[in-house]
């Protein structure tokens, strides 16, 4: 009905009860849905829409909805595109976050969530690798989310097992404040990797250095996230919509007066 046989693939309404046979319906897969949980059963307070493949088609244009082990542009598009497949939330500092991981184009997205019903994308973060087609962290299968109280170090982390490349991402979280939420910042503005941006310029996770400092590698108004990335794989793992073959720096888009700041740090595991 739609036109697009052949490019996306559609249930087969005869193959269903209830469906209309005058209605394409396509596989889901690309969002997420809050609901609120009452004596009077679920209540959808918000959902996310489109942002999955409009925030990675910013991002990552060159592997939009590519699937996990072939880094083609549009390999996934015609099925479940990104896929969201894992889903859990923490509290960092004074807001409370969702974090959903993408098992087909990789990364995981970070809403604000702490209003439910006005929930705001704040962070893609993306430490796979898409110089090859599995490379760096693919695929994340499974999130955790361990709280600052829970912490060795005292900070929060979210955990992500990555089936495809075999690793183990961990990402520490911390609270950033934004000095301009309202400024239209581009998520793209500061991501060159030709710009003269050294990615060991001081920005070792190890190093004391804080994401609130002030200090803004990207040279914009405070509200970008910096952070590095160390691989026990020896993989080198590109920035988030970055085709830098060292570190990992995460942009922000500006949505929210907090957001989430984020450090990668990649374990391989042993098969």
């Amino acid at each position: 009905n739609s036109g697009l046989s052949g490019k996306v693939v559609f249930f087969d309404s005869s193959d269903y009860d209830g469906l209309d046979e005058g209605t394409d319906y396509l596989f889901g897969g690309r969002s997420f849905t809050v609901y609120k949980a009452d004596e009077n059963g679920l209540t959808e307070v918000y959902g996310s829409g489109s942002d999955f493949e409009e925030k990675t088609a910013e991002y990552v244009p060159d592997n939009f909805n590519c699937s996990n082990d072939d880094k083609s542009i549009d390999d996934r598009s015609g099925k479940k595109g990104p896929e969201s497949e894992s889903v859990t939330v923490g509290t960092v500092g004074e807001k409370t976050y969702a974090f959903v991981g993408l098992e087909r184009v990789g990364g995981v997205m970070v809403y604000d969530i702490t209003d439910p019903e006005n929930s705001t994308f704040v962070n893609y973060i993306n430490s796979r690798d898409f110089s090859e087609d599995i490379a760096g962290d693919d695929s994340p299968e499974g999130l955790c989310f361990i709280p600052a109280e829970d912490s060795a170090d005292g900070n929060a982390y979210l955990l992500a097992a990555c089936e495809v490349s075999g690793t183990v991402a961990a990402y520490r979280l911390t609270e950033n404040d934004v000095q301009n939420p309202d400024d239209g910042q581009n998520p793209d503005d500061g991501q060159n990797p030709d710009d003269g941006q050294n990615p060991d310029n001081g920005q070792n996770p190890d190093d004391g250095q804080k994401p609130d400092d002030g200090k803004d590698p990207a040279g914009g108004n405070g509200g970008d996230t910096d952070g590095g990335n160390q691989s026990g794989s020896g993989s080198k793992a590109p920035k988030t919509g970055d085709n830098s073959p060292v570190g990992l720096y995460v942009a922000v888009l500006l949505a929210a007066a907090g957001t989430a700041g984020v450090t990668a740090v990649r374990r391989k595991t042993q098969r």
